[in-house]
């Protein structure tokens, strides 16, 4: 009988198996563990005792090679887990100096079917416009107040805070607008009456609406007025002398000159001026004492009056001191009567404000040859060098 060898397995020739016997001879295989003897047919013992132990042999031989490539990828495999972990190479970064300021990105507020804004989008703020209102019979123009204006200002004294401002910003400009056209025909005519202020644009005329808050007891963020200030460099002054138009509803529109908050050096030169007396000080009162300027402006009683003065006398001057009304003041300068909101927004204002401001004109000179000596004198004598020369 043929016998069954193992798929896929080679069978190594067999080397003489030697078994002790019982009677302590060796027995050696006389054939191959395939040999079948050839006079009965049959299997002899030994033969197949030889086959099932090779087939044992072998199958050992190949459960020992699977062991051993198990056990030689579970030693690669600890080999290198026993390795050091590769250490990171660190990349320098430059650290930056300062805070970048970014913006947030705000998303769009969706619109409705009417085109509005809803004011839901993520981040977004949705402040609705009201518009300006409509002119209505009276037109703007450069040479009047337009009756909006008033109202605008009349309004935001009544809800000076910005939740109310930023919707009503399309009133506020078209309320400054109106008022700068108006400052802008002022200086024109301002220019003509005192012809040391020189033309410049209106931005550098008009007041901003904001308050500074920083220190002041009073957080309103807004100014229920509009102001321009006139004269050699506007509004900013400077050491110069000027003009000041306030425009403010309920009556308290009002003009104004002199020199406000002078420093140390110009507020000494006016009170040794007042202090010598002499035709500085004739000059002074004889300006404030004109029956047009008393009438318009108070006269001297009412400059001495100012608000903005000293509870005591100035260091250096004694108490009772002929003067010492004048002394104690901080600047000198003074205010209009105010005009009532109807006589504001009227054709003849402006006539009343240039009236006004050429009554002005004598003590804003006055004031500037006082607080600014040298530079006086080197403008006229540059005026008479001029002077000199035509005549040539």
């Amino acid at each position: 009988m043929a016998m069954t060898r193992p798929k896929r397995t080679t069978i190594r020739p067999l080397k003489k198996a030697q078994s002790p016997a019982e009677d302590g001879s060796e027995r050696q295989a006389s054939s191959p563990p395939s040999s079948v003897s050839e006079e009965d047919g049959s299997e002899s013992e030994f033969s197949g005792k030889e086959e099932s132990d090779h087939e044992e042999e072998v199958h050992d031989e190949s459960e020992e090679g699977a062991e051993s490539e198990d056990g030689e990828e579970q030693e690669e495999s600890e080999d290198e887990d026993e390795q050091p972990p590769s250490k990171k190479r660190k990349v320098a970064t430059l650290k930056p100096t300062m805070k970048s300021k970014t913006k947030k990105a705000v998303s769009p507020s969706p619109t409705s079917e009417d085109g509005e804004g809803t004011g839901t989008g993520l981040g977004s703020t949705f402040i609705p416009r009201i518009p300006s209102p409509s002119p209505g019979d009276t037109p703007y123009k450069p040479s009047t107040l337009h009756p909006n204006t008033l109202s605008f200002l009349s309004l935001l004294s009544k809800n000076n805070d910005r939740s109310w401002f930023q919707p009503h910003e399309s009133h506020y400009h078209a309320s400054k607008r109106d008022f700068e056209s108006f400052v802008d025909t002022l200086q024109h005519r301002l220019t003509k009456i005192d012809d040391t202020v020189p033309l410049l644009p209106v931005r550098d005329l008009v007041y901003r609406i904001y308050r500074d808050v920083r220190f002041s007891n009073d957080r309103t963020p807004y100014k229920t007025y509009f102001a321009a200030g006139f004269g050699r460099m506007g509004r900013k002054g400077g050491v110069w002398a000027g003009y000041y138009l306030s425009v403010q509803p309920g009556g308290k529109t009002f003009v104004a000159g002199g020199k406000w908050h002078p420093d140390s050096v110009q507020l000494g030169l006016l009170r040794r001026m007042i202090d010598k007396g002499g035709p500085g000080l004739k000059k002074l009162k004889s300006i404030v004492e004109e029956e047009g300027f008393k009438e318009l402006f108070g006269g001297l009683d009412k400059l001495c009056q100012n608000e903005d003065r000293l509870k005591v006398a100035p260091k250096g001057y004694p108490k009772d001191h002929p003067e010492i009304a004048l002394l104690k003041l901080k600047g000198i300068g003074v205010s209009s009567k105010r005009w009532p909101d109807e006589e504001v927004c009227g054709e003849g204002f402006l006539e009343e404000v240039v009236d006004a401001l050429r009554k002005l004109v004598p003590l804003v000179e006055f004031l500037n040859g006082v607080c600014v000596p040298e530079l006086e004198e080197g403008s006229e004598e540059e005026e008479g060098s001029e002077e000199g020369e035509d005549d040539e």
